[in-house]
């Protein structure tokens, strides 16, 4: 626990310089800073990978059914994604606007229980809720992505249309490198979540969990994936390309904003 502990807060200090670094490298662009930012995020990622293994190892249960772990988890994705969209495609600045995200979750898990209940977890969690919990973050985090990117892309739309040749716009991708990144990602989390809820039914049926089909996450859950598999298909077969993607994109995250309030309600089992 003592452990535990140390590395979470390690973590927060390191997370924070990783910001403020990619903050001032936008602000006066210096390959210097920008590499501070990278080295200090990558140390993060570690940690925060050695964090989650830590909990789980010194647990008779997988840590997954509290919202502190779900902030924590959810960070770690955004982190390892903006890593790898660094890499491979150099975009700096969705980096830094991503992580500033991860950084509020990190932030924000201050604030919430760090467990649940021993005894309920362990009556709970299994291998299939693991893998059910999992994924759906995991499609959340790509939903995210495609948000902020969708955010990106709007008001870079309206700068350039507007002739205003900032700082953002100089330092941000072409818009035609961040539409199909967009599309990619919500590509990528609609089978993830399809897979969740899948996995998600089985586990209430084995575990005859009393009114699973009456709580309110269950069917915002299902609304989640219905608007971004409609958003794919009409995307692929109407062409949905430009300024109507990007906001029909932002639009449909309002669904994962609802699915995720809802269970900080009280309304909902869920508490993930």
């Amino acid at each position: 626990m003592g452990a535990e502990r140390y590395i979470y807060g390690v973590t927060i200090y390191l997370y924070a310089l990783s910001v403020l670094f990619f903050f001032s490298d936008f602000l006066h662009a210096s390959k210097r800073r920008n590499w501070i930012a990278m080295s200090l995020l990558i140390g993060v990622w570690a940690l925060q990978s050695t964090f989650l293994f830590i909990r789980f190892m010194e647990r008779d249960f997988v840590p997954v059914l509290s919202m502190f772990d779900t902030l924590m988890f959810y960070a770690w994705v955004i982190v390892t994604f903006s890593i790898i969209v660094n890499a491979l495609f150099r975009m700096p600045l969705f980096v830094f606007i991503s992580n500033v995200a991860g950084f509020g979750m990190v932030a924000a898990s201050l604030f919430v229980t760090r467990d649940t209940s021993a005894a309920i977890s362990r009556q709970l969690v299994s291998e299939l809720l693991f893998l059910h919990v999992s994924l759906a973050l995991v499609a959340y985090a790509f939903f995210l992505f495609s948000f902020l990117l969708s955010l990106l892309y709007l008001t870079l739309n309206y700068m350039l249309k507007k002739k205003r040749w900032n700082k953002l716009v100089l330092r941000a991708p072409s818009l035609s490198r961040i539409e199909p990144l967009i599309y990619g990602s919500s590509v990528i989390g609609v089978p993830l979540l399809l897979s969740s809820l899948i996995l998600g039914i089985i586990w209430a049926h084995q575990q005859t969990v009393a009114g699973f089909w009456l709580d309110v996450k269950t069917w915002t859950s299902f609304l989640v994936f219905f608007v971004y598999a409609y958003y794919v298909f009409r995307r692929t077969v109407s062409n949905w390309s430009g300024k109507p993607l990007a906001l029909s994109n932002a639009i449909a995250f309002s669904t994962v904003i609802l699915n995720t309030f809802i269970s900080n309600f009280g309304i909902s089992f869920h508490r993930w």
